[in-house]
């Protein structure tokens, strides 16, 4: 190789040396907003990508398990949409999860991420990604673990969804351990703010109480219990047990307990 032919290859390689090191000085961060206008496929890989490097997590995951792209429709004008936010959304779709376990994020299965959620304080839930995963566990004040748990349970996410009562027989009401998106979290928190009230707040709400006698035979209250009850309370007798069950108002049951208490009396000797 002839020395002017050397030099010019030095050069060259030189410029490219600078050129490479201009253009990794100048390599983008990861947007945090995703640009979609109408109908707009989505790569998921690409989400992924775009997730890992905003957030600095690697994504354990199977391919198989991920669809290829997704389609999103939006109105005409642009419109920004978080990196995060859409990846969760794209993955609840099929059925999946985003979950943190150690360094890595993973996506699994819905119904296996109840293993990895986050526990967290019912007053932390408004700063999270509706859609992350986690569990929270709720002090009730009024109503029964078990009565507020079957209120719930069918109202929570079908596919990885908990609500699991918590019953302490020496303290009651006992409390609500519930897991799922943290968005269904919220609202089922809603729902319990809205059902666990004082009795004496809600006279006309309906309600059953089952009350075991301690000094008298059931059958033998029961002509004055069904002429205390009137037209809108139930009673029925459980004799095995020697019990009294009362269905009706708070206000109408109410009554009709103070009855079966004057009426449960020890006999006089």
């Amino acid at each position: 190789m002839s020395k002017r032919l050397r030099v010019l290859t030095a050069a060259l390689l030189v410029a490219a040396t600078f050129t490479l090191s201009g253009a990794q000085e100048a390599k983008p961060e990861a947007p945090d907003t995703y640009r979609l206008r109408g109908l707009t496929e989505v790569k998921v890989d690409e989400l992924m990508r775009l997730y890992s490097a905003q957030t600095g997590r690697p994504i354990i995951v199977q391919p198989k398990a991920l669809p290829e792209s997704v389609t999103v429709l939006t109105g005409e004008a642009e419109s920004n949409a978080g990196v995060e936010s859409l990846l969760r959304t794209t993955l609840a779709q099929y059925r999946l999860a985003l979950v943190q376990v150690g360094e890595f994020d993973q996506i699994v299965p819905t119904v296996e991420a109840l293993t990895w959620a986050r526990t967290v304080k019912p007053d932390e839930l408004k700063r999270i990604e509706p859609l992350l995963v986690v569990r929270t566990v709720v002090t009730l004040k009024h109503m029964t673990a078990n009565a507020v748990a079957s209120a719930l349970r069918n109202l929570s996410n079908r596919q990885g969804g908990l609500v699991q009562p918590i019953a302490d027989a020496g303290r009651q009401p006992g409390a609500v351990l519930i897991c799922d998106y943290a968005e269904n979290v919220r609202e089922l928190l809603a729902v319990i703010d809205l059902i666990d009230q004082p009795r004496e707040q809600a006279p006309d709400a309906m309600r059953s109480e089952v009350i075991t006698l301690k000094h008298t035979q059931a059958s033998d209250i029961m002509a004055a219990l069904q002429s205390a009850c009137g037209d809108n309370v139930r009673a029925g007798v459980d004799a095995m047990n020697n019990r009294v069950v009362i269905s009706g108002s708070n206000e109408q049951v109410e009554r009709v307990i103070d009855v079966v208490n004057k009426l449960d009396q020890p006999k006089a000797k």
